[in-house]
């Protein structure tokens, strides 16, 4: 069925097996924006099929023949062997079978297509072409990839801070991008190893992948791949001035709330921040609310009350940001951008900084920085560091 290509100008129906992956997750999503009718099936269940299944996508767990409805086509991951009973279920009716690149050749025969190839770099160099396409107001689709996860975390005389907390958001961002689980007693020993060999190390990176693959965006069917590196701790200032960014976090995008090695965005917009005399960047997100920083969530203080975005704004689930919800009063809510301007004292957290004041957005200064409550919550932070490292 090679040779046999759909025609996506109108409506259609398709079933996509391994919607749950990182690049078949992203052709659901781009074919039920189209207007089509499509399913789906992964091994296991996800906040990714859970975002589908909000488009529109029909997702189903595990994979069977009675998952395939009255479909016109049926697509598939290249992890997805001949053997898998809805591919059987397929050739058995006589329905084309194609391959994901397939399928985004049949979908750039209605677009005007830009292709990103290569060993390495593939995936910075289409988020940044993203980036400049819809800052030129060209309102661009894309597919990228970028097939892994990763944590960052301090190190405090030789001890991971919060490494339990770290492990399951690492374990829960790979079920998220559909790849394998990582091991955590085989992470745990790997951590110990490399920080044993780097007494000096002041942070800590775990990054896991999902291994050796073919060029181009398929998967092998080989084991994942671990990274682990260590550096020097990062030096912040007493406080820190930041820049509200022109671009929006998608609360709605597949990899929403994943830490995921596709970190071109931040990149970008933490340059741009850079050249305005700034240390870290912040997103809205797609309502034109506050969302979080390129590797910060945000805090402020409003009428007295402490206030940080919600998951649902798109911000990620920080563990310090977690921490800090245990530790003190805080009102998750939805941040509007000018309440910025009557905040009365406002800070950042993450693993790297702790908890960091902000003194100023772009040409707006905080009142005070840091304020009596952000003096408050870094002693508070502090003690539990210090008290209990994991």
């Amino acid at each position: 069925m090679a040779d046999w290509v759909p025609d996506l100008s109108r409506p259609t129906s398709v079933h996509v097996i391994g919607v749950g992956g990182a690049g078949m997750s992203a052709i659901a999503e781009v074919l039920a924006t189209m207007g089509h009718s499509v399913s789906g099936s992964d091994l296991k269940a996800s906040s990714g099929l859970d975002r589908l299944s909000a488009l529109g996508v029909d997702v189903r767990v595990g994979h069977a023949a009675d998952n395939l409805g009255d479909v016109a086509f049926v697509t598939r991951s290249t992890a997805v062997p001949d053997a898998n009973p809805e591919c059987r279920k397929a050739v058995e009716r006589g329905l084309p079978l194609l391959s994901r690149a397939e399928v985004l050749g049949a979908v750039s025969a209605l677009r005007d297509t830009v292709a990103v190839a290569g060993t390495h770099g593939k995936t910075t160099t289409s988020s940044m072409l993203a980036l400049v396409l819809r800052e030129a107001g060209l309102r661009p689709s894309f597919v990228i990839g970028g097939d892994g996860v990763f944590e960052t975390t301090g190190v405090l005389d030789g001890v991971p801070f919060a490494l339990t907390r770290h492990l399951a958001r690492l374990a829960r961002s790979a079920a998220g991008l559909g790849i394998q689980a990582p091991d955590d007693a085989r992470i745990r020993e790997a951590v110990a190893e490399v920080v044993a060999a780097d007494r000096r190390a002041g942070l800590l990176r775990i990054t896991w992948s999902s291994g050796p693959g073919p060029l181009g965006s398929g998967r092998g069917d080989g084991p994942g791949t671990l990274v682990l590196s260590t550096g020097p701790g990062n030096v912040w200032p007493a406080t820190e001035r930041v820049h509200l960014g022109p671009w929006a976090r998608n609360e709605h995008g597949a990899l929403t709330g994943l830490k995921t090695t596709s970190y071109a965005e931040n990149a970008k917009a933490l340059a741009v921040a850079h050249r305005h005399g700034c240390t870290e960047a912040l997103f809205r997100n797609t309502a034109g609310h506050l969302c979080e920083g390129t590797g910060t969530n945000v805090f402020l203080v409003v009428d007295d009350v402490l206030v940080t975005p919600p998951l649902s704004s798109g911000c990620l689930a920080g563990v310090t940001r977690g921490l800090l919800l245990e530790l003190v009063d805080v009102v998750e809510r939805d941040v509007a951008l000018d309440e910025i301007e009557v905040a009365s004292e406002a800070f950042l957290s993450s693993a790297t900084r702790d908890v960091s004041s902000i003194a100023a957005v772009d040409d707006h200064d905080l009142p005070i920085a840091p304020g009596p409550v952000t003096t408050a919550v870094t002693a508070a932070f502090a003690d539990l560091v210090a008290r209990t490292p994991d």
